[in-house]
């Protein structure tokens, strides 16, 4: 719409004045979209590719660093993890946990092991729980450490102690579990606790006066097998909405997080 005008004097005689520039912010998006479809049909498309494709590149860089930032760590090839138990719920929670945390790891290898807790075998206090946790992990360590020459390999050893502890009325008995995450190349530890949960009478009697560990007790009044491999206690009470594994699993990722956060820790 931007004509040349002539001065005044008539139409023949006058001087063509300059094309006049836009003003106003409608005249100028009118402007400069007349410029972009007065340029051929294939250079704007090349334009329009060209800002996706560098669109793209930005966004895919931008969640790599994000992603690298989360993780706070070097991205590895494989983990491998130590476990000082034997039992298939506390392994299969370790597999969970650690692959959760390192999605980027390939292969997690789980190597595990019978390891001393140097507590008794129903813990009954918070610390005596906690204190069992950390000598698995430790004697774990030590013990592949003995048997093995990959000890340059190993990356973690891991430590689980299950126990109880008294409620807050002083008689009944509440499940917890404890969760120590070992670093084998500095020797630093990292622990963290499930959430808690009240025992029932009956198997707190079991407990109390016939001295059996929990897992037997559930056995006894649930008519189970084994449950301590199995579902366990926390699997029986919330009717498998939580299993002991994914009971596990939770702490296990919150004992990893100065892991996955170098950068913090």
């Amino acid at each position: 719409e931007h004509l040349l005008h002539e001065e005044e004097g008539g139409r023949g005689g006058g001087k063509a004045a300059a094309c006049p520039q836009p003003t106003t912010r409608k005249e100028k998006e009118n402007w400069n979209g007349s410029l972009f479809y007065s340029v051929p049909m294939f250079v704007r498309c090349g334009v329009v590719i060209v800002g996706l494709m560098g669109f793209a590149k930005l966004l895919h860089s931008q969640r790599r660093r994000t992603s690298e930032g989360s993780q706070g760590t070097k991205v590895k090839e494989s983990l491998v993890v130590v476990v000082g138990s034997t039992n298939p719920c506390k392994i299969k929670a370790c597999e969970r946990a650690f692959k959760a945390c390192f999605p980027s790891v390939n292969a997690i290898r789980l190597i595990p092991v019978k390891a001393k807790s140097g507590v008794s075998d129903q813990p009954m206090t918070d610390e005596e729980t906690l204190k069992g946790a950390k000598n698995r992990a430790k004697n774990a360590l030590q013990a592949i450490r003995k048997e093995t020459k990959e000890d340059s390999l190993i990356d973690f050893s891991v430590g689980l102690e299950g126990g109880l502890n008294l409620g807050e009325d002083g008689d009944s008995l509440v499940c917890h579990a404890w969760m120590c995450v070992l670093c084998a190349k500095t020797g630093k530890a990292s622990v963290a606790r499930t959430a808690s949960f009240m025992i029932p009478p009956q198997v707190t009697d079991l407990i109390r006066n016939k001295n059996m560990e929990l897992g037997e007790a559930d056995d006894v009044v649930f008519k189970r097998t084994n449950s301590g491999q199995g579902s366990g206690t926390v699997g029986i009470l919330t009717h498998n909405l939580i299993d002991r594994c994914e009971y596990y699993r939770h702490a296990l990722i919150m004992a990893l997080i100065p892991y996955i956060n170098l950068d913090l820790y």
